[in-house]
């Protein structure tokens, strides 16, 4: 992603797996970022997310700014990215 180097930051939400099956779904596909646990979808419905996956883009304010729910693909990633400042 384009804008990765410019305090882009990621956070997972995992809704399914028990912490172990998780943390080797990161292992497994290498992902460095932070993951939650969220078993009751508190925190995903919060965003808006009501299926799996879900890319939502939050700003610096905290403000949900895009987002979609469906399989990610570099392009749609950069689309998604590019709509911030």
């Amino acid at each position: 992603m384009r804008k990765q180097g410019k305090g882009l930051r990621f956070l997972g939400l995992n809704t399914v797996d028990d912490v172990a099956s998780g943390l080797g779904f990161q292992r497994r596909y290498g992902w460095t970022w932070p993951s939650l646990r969220d078993p009751e979808r508190k925190l995903a419905l919060r965003f808006g997310a009501s299926y799996q996956p879900a890319f939502i883009l939050v700003d610096a304010q905290g403000r949900v700014v895009g987002g979609f729910q469906a399989a990610g693909t570099p392009a749609r990633w950069d689309a998604l990215v590019s709509r911030l400042p």
